[in-house]
């Protein structure tokens, strides 16, 4: 990006070798140190890109090797100023422009964060700001540093690697293994039952099973209770307290109602549009268009670009395009098999939102009834799910505990 901008403010020219040896002549101009670039090969011979200065040498090169040298096109800052000489002010206006560009690509304009799934990416923008990396902060080269921080300060990262390429600041990250949750073996714990249903298994490992195959139980029975008697025969009972260990699969029923209306509304679009900018400067959005709204009824449709030179130079500048399509509102009619097929959908929906993929489903019986411009649908759900559900003991006067 910087060479580019370089190549503009010194101008340079495109030029067209000519000849038999023209391979010879960028060869040779390689080697005397002149810079050529976006060379390529067209039906005349080469074309390449040259600084002002290196055209006035490549030009007798080319003659000592018996081949021609024109010129196709002129660009850069010092062409620009001349063709323009008499405009001052545009002159004034471009340089600052130009000056301008190169002090932002100074500054750190767009911070992205990989790798994050446990720790929180608002928290990593707020350590990195807190040590001197923020968007509008001058590059600095402490990447080093930032990363022994990260690692320090945050237990769930093990590797870190920053990258400060042009305005643009890379995080890539690797989390540690998430540890699984340990258990407390010396605080006394119930098994009890997280819903309704009829047990059809209970395997327990630690504790007093208070429940067989075929009970029916209610939310909050205790399946498994933490006392244990170890007494022996004819002896005063002794009680001790464990924590609870089980797993209790149950049958459950869940019934639902719900309607399908025949009659709804929907969007359909007109075909008419307007569309309004905006520009986001460090996240404050500025209108720069008339936003006026000549639509009653309207969508957004919202499209942020971020002005940028090249992929690792983002400025501090957002363009914002809203198109506002306007819609009216018509009124359709679903058949009673449409419905029916609506109706299916939404079961479908409920069960992938509400219920775990662990949970099997035994049976699912489905009931329409035609109402009052509505379809009627009752559900009837039958599953195997665990409920098995850990309810800690907190004992006033000291018990025995077993571990």
């Amino acid at each position: 990006m910087l060479t580019k901008l370089w190549n503009i403010l010194r101008g340079y020219v495109i030029i067209n070798i000519l000849g038999f040896s023209v391979e010879k002549v960028i060869n040779e101009a390689t080697k005397n140190g002149l810079t050529l670039w976006n060379v390529r090969r067209d039906n005349r011979g080469f074309a390449l890109n040259i600084s002002i200065a290196d055209f006035k040498r490549i030009v007798p090169l080319a003659k000592n090797f018996g081949c021609k040298v024109k010129i196709i096109d002129r660009a850069g800052l010092p062409f620009i100023l001349y063709k323009h000489r008499k405009r001052k002010a545009l002159g004034i206006g471009l340089v600052l422009a130009v000056f301008g560009i190169y002090a932002l690509s100074s500054f750190i304009w767009l911070i992205e964060i990989e790798g994050n799934n446990r720790v929180n990416t608002g928290y990593i923008i707020d350590f990195l700001k807190e040590n001197g990396m923020y968007v509008g902060a001058l590059r600095r080269n402490n990447q080093n540093i930032l990363e022994h921080l990260l690692i320090n300060n945050f237990e769930d990262i093990s590797w870190v690697n920053i990258s400060v390429v042009g305005t643009r600041v890379q995080v890539e990250l690797t989390e540690t293994i998430e540890e699984a949750p340990s258990i407390d073996f010396s605080v006394p714990a119930d098994i009890v039952a997280a819903k309704d249903g009829i047990i059809l298994s209970i395997a327990t490992a630690a504790g007093t099973p208070k429940v067989r195959p075929g009970d029916v139980v209610a939310r909050g029975d205790v399946l498994v209770s933490s006392r244990l008697n170890l007494a022996l025969v004819d002896e005063e009972p002794e009680y001790y307290y464990v924590r609870a260990i089980s797993e209790v699969w149950a049958r459950m029923h869940y019934s639902m109602q719900f309607e399908v209306p025949l009659l709804f509304y929907e969007k359909s679009f007109t075909g008419r549009s307007k569309t309004v900018y905006n520009i986001i400067i460090n996240d404050v959005e500025l209108p720069i268009s008339f936003r006026r709204n000549i639509f009653e009824n309207y969508e957004v449709v919202r499209n942020e670009t971020r002005l940028s030179f090249g992929v690792n130079y983002p400025m501090p500048l957002v363009l914002v395009t809203e198109e506002h399509r306007e819609y009216t509102m018509v009124t359709m009619e679903r058949s009673l098999d449409g419905a029916m097929f609506f109706g299916n959908s939404m079961i479908d929906s409920y069960i992938l939102e509400h219920f775990d993929p662990a949970v099997q489903i035994l049976s699912q019986e489905i009931f329409f009834a035609e109402g009052l411009q509505v379809l009627e649908v009752e559900v009837v759900l039958v599953t195997v799910e665990r409920i098995d559900e850990v309810y800690m003991l907190d004992f006033e006067s000291d018990v025995n505990i077993s571990s």
